[in-house]
């Protein structure tokens, strides 16, 4: 079986990160996963100190997080894939984007400004995948099954309560896929989750299938504070 990230925060971006994606992607190594997805966090107070930025600057300052860690896994020989977290302003709730890329986000500089429905749409024509991250998080998120693909149902961030039972039980109601990832964004968080594969995933579109059929096995569910 394979060891695969899929949801990890790096300090070059993510405000809320700790460590560097170089230090992330040793930590992965030495804990025997394979692939990881960067999916930094996406949003329009992210890019400080670039208010008079142009959009094009602010996506090359999302993607070195990224580019960053992709140098590290090829020097390492862990498997780094694109991806991203994002929320808008005056909703609570973060989703994650699979299949998305830098020449997408540049052709959409007003994607701040899009209602979840527009995302979607936009999602369903460019071929990415929406999961949306952590749906019941301290009981401030909540779901939005008819625009998403999937729901993350195991988050095993230690600092929040994301009753992942309840995101369980949605998930069953509305027959959504579900997966797993750790929510990095420290070195205690690193590697605590994320899911297990047969085949070794070494392309988004791996995984966006495998997780679309049902397929991944999850890692940590020990570890979510909301079952214990």
């Amino acid at each position: 079986m394979f060891k695969c990230e899929t949801h990890m925060h790096v300090g070059e971006v993510s405000r809320c990160a700790k460590i560097s994606a170089r230090e992330m992607i040793e930590i992965y190594k030495a804990r025997g996963y394979t692939t990881v997805f960067c999916t930094d966090h996406l949003a329009a107070n992210n890019f400080p100190g670039m208010d008079e930025s142009s959009w094009e600057e602010k996506v090359n300052y999302f993607c070195r997080g990224y580019e960053n860690a992709r140098a590290a896994g090829e020097e390492l020989g862990v498997t780094v894939l694109f991806g991203a977290e994002i929320n808008f302003a005056g909703c609570p709730n973060h989703y994650l984007l699979y299949g998305i890329t830098r020449e997408l986000l540049l052709n959409t500089p007003h994607i701040f400004e899009m209602s979840l429905e527009e995302l979607y749409a936009y999602s369903r024509e460019n071929g990415f995948t929406i999961v949306q991250a952590h749906p019941f998080r301290d009981g401030r998120n909540y779901p939005t099954p008819r625009v998403i693909d999937a729901f993350e149902v195991c988050n095993t961030n230690p600092r929040h309560n994301d009753h992942d039972e309840l995101a369980r039980a949605v998930a069953s109601v509305y027959g959504k896929p579900t997966t797993a990832g750790s929510d990095a964004h420290r070195t205690d968080d690193a590697a605590l989750g994320g899911v297990l594969t047969e085949e070794k995933i070494t392309t988004v579109e791996d995984y966006i299938r495998l997780l679309l059929n049902g397929e991944l096995i999850f890692i940590g569910e020990e570890n979510d504070i909301s079952d214990k």
